[in-house]
């Protein structure tokens, strides 16, 4: 079995640059970490390799060299590869160039079973990737999923849906996110996984690699566009008494 897990490098700053023309994050100048969530769905992939010795886990991100440093974190928690999709023309993606940039990945990656995602990145919050993959791929989806196992040729899923949790399975390709929760322990680094992760080397691929369509990539490719961004402000009297999120919607309501 291959499985690809889908890293996404967010900034470690809490104060990050504004690009003045297009105002999406100036990623080249800040330092990435890997989101907090991707760490639940490499976990995951953990468990189905502890299950199925033969499996390979293929690390896969999107951006600047910098972010080799969230390859390397994924390498040190078990990855057996890792793979940086980096080019100029790829800044600037929306989530849909992104998918798109991503499933050309896993194709040249081939036989791949698998795709694993987090839920939600911490900086766009978007949630839309990983289905929005699913879509480019053809491919069977399943989103805030809990739990997975493979079993007689079918994928196991639990998935969590509002308050309850809902049993599924398929035997197609799979393409799922998943959620920080309390009941998964997030993969951790450790001494031998970071030895290993300086002795791996990191394949970098860029559109001539993927043979990219170049008006589906970055901006060119992107199907929103940020025209503007306004702080919100409060007034103190509010902001003196705002303490909970129901505080919050009687101050809109009254609005």
């Amino acid at each position: 079995m291959k499985i690809v897990v889908c890293f996404k490098g967010v900034p470690a700053a809490k104060h990050v640059a504004l690009d003045p023309v297009t105002h999406n994050l100036q990623r080249e100048h800040t330092t990435s970490e890997m989101d907090p969530d991707d760490r639940y769905g490499m976990r995951i992939a953990l468990q189905l390799r502890q299950a199925l010795p033969s499996t390979t886990i293929v690390a896969l991100t999107m951006g600047a060299p910098h972010s080799q440093i969230v390859l390397q974190q994924a390498l040190a928690m078990g990855a057996d590869q890792a793979i940086l999709l980096s080019d100029r023309a790829f800044a600037g993606a929306d989530t849909l160039a992104t998918s798109y940039t991503l499933a050309q990945a896993i194709r040249k990656i081939a036989n791949v079973d698998l795709v694993i995602t987090g839920y939600s990145s911490h900086d766009a919050d978007t949630g839309q990737v990983g289905p929005d993959l699913a879509a480019q791929l053809h491919w069977q989806q399943a989103t805030n999923v809990t739990a997975l196992t493979y079993h007689d040729l079918m994928w196991q899923i639990t998935q969590q849906r509002n308050n309850t949790l809902q049993q599924l399975q398929t035997d197609e390709h799979l393409v799922v996110t998943v959620q920080r929760q309390t009941t998964l322990k997030p993969a951790q680094m450790s001494m031998t996984g970071i030895h290993k992760a300086v002795q791996t080397p990191i394949t970098i691929w860029n559109t001539t690699v993927l043979h990219c369509d170049l008006q589906r990539v970055g901006q060119a490719g992107s199907a929103t566009r940020v025209t503007k961004l306004i702080t919100p402000e409060l007034p103190m009297h509010h902001a003196q008494t705002l303490h909970t999120a129901t505080d919050f919607l009687q101050i809109i309501k009254k609005k």
